[in-house]
């Protein structure tokens, strides 16, 4: 990895740390409990935290992936990916979102 990229990519998680409020993760020590699940398209181009504006923590449970593939054939069987199943059945969050985009290769491949 070129060493430039990597100091920015730590410069901007500095920046990031420094700009929380004090205790910003008190509540999210125990657990979590988020208010949605997104899946969206593994692109560097789709920001999930952007796109619905949240800058807090714990109300965006994030999975992303190529195509927004949400699951995988397990002993010829069609199961949930765990990406998405951890967060419903065990942060017991009832919404999940399914954010397409355009220009995705993934689509335009299948």
């Amino acid at each position: 990895m070129d060493s430039r990229i990597l100091r920015d990519l730590l410069d901007r998680n500095d920046d990031h740390v420094d700009a929380l409020a004090p205790g910003v993760f008190d509540r999210h020590r125990e657990g979590q409990r988020p208010g949605v699940v997104s899946v969206c398209c593994s692109d560097s181009r789709v920001s999930q935290e952007g796109m619905f504006a949240v800058d807090e923590p714990g109300f965006l449970f994030t999975s992303g992936a190529i195509g927004n593939s949400v699951s995988a054939l397990v002993d010829g069987e069609r199961v949930l990916d765990g990406s998405v199943a951890y967060p419903l059945r065990h942060t017991h969050t009832e919404i999940i979102v399914v954010v397409g985009h355009t220009g995705c290769g993934a689509i335009d491949a299948a």
